[in-house]
């Protein structure tokens, strides 16, 4: 129990006398001017430090990241119309030979639906990004406020668009789960 004590109480004066110490020799380096001197102040890196003041690069790079989400959300919206194309042609086929396909017909019915929603979703996050507010032709922040409402607005309707076709692909998985439940339970042969 002693060394119990002893462990506490050692570390508790070391962890002190380390402040102690870091308190009164401050590490790291100061720059004074005296009232008669007019050089300006250092500049840190190669920006001054009103540029750095000025300087936005997160909200940037959000802004950036933003428009590369929407370029991939429309290279989906592309895919879902190749992938609607396919999914008519097997119905068609199934229908052929006989298989009741009604619950796939509705799945695609709610995933064109779907599809659409989402494309809309998508027009309006690549209106707020077009006018770009709060952001210069060159991606550059000219109003913080202003350039914070639009990346949460985009973003928010980034989010819609993948829950909407997230979800709407879940759907059509469990369909199509079902669907070959019903007919392999129909046609033991497989």
């Amino acid at each position: 129990m002693k060394w119990v004590f002893k462990t506490i109480s050692f570390s508790l004066v070391l962890a002190l006398l380390i402040g102690g110490i870091a308190l009164a020799f401050p590490i790291g380096t100061v720059v004074a001017a005296t009232l008669a001197d007019t050089t300006p102040p250092p500049t840190y890196g190669k920006q001054s430090l009103e540029q750095a003041k000025n300087s936005h690069p997160g909200i940037e790079r959000a802004y950036k990241l933003e428009k590369k989400v929407l370029e991939r959300q429309a290279k989906i919206l592309v895919r879902g119309d190749k992938i609607i194309g396919k999914a008519e042609e097997i119905i068609s086929k199934l229908k052929g030979n006989g298989k009741d396909t009604s619950v796939l017909e509705a799945a695609l019915t709610q995933f064109k639906k779907d599809v659409v929603k989402a494309g809309k979703v998508h027009d309006k996050v690549a209106g707020l990004l077009t006018t770009h507010a709060g952001f210069d032709q060159n991606g550059k922040v000219v109003d913080a406020f202003q350039a914070k409402q639009t990346l949460v607005s985009a973003r928010d309707n980034l989010k819609e668009f993948r829950t909407i076709l997230k979800n709407s692909m879940g759907d059509v998985r469990k369909a199509i789960k079902n669907f070959r439940k019903d007919n392999q339970a129909s046609n033991p042969q497989s």
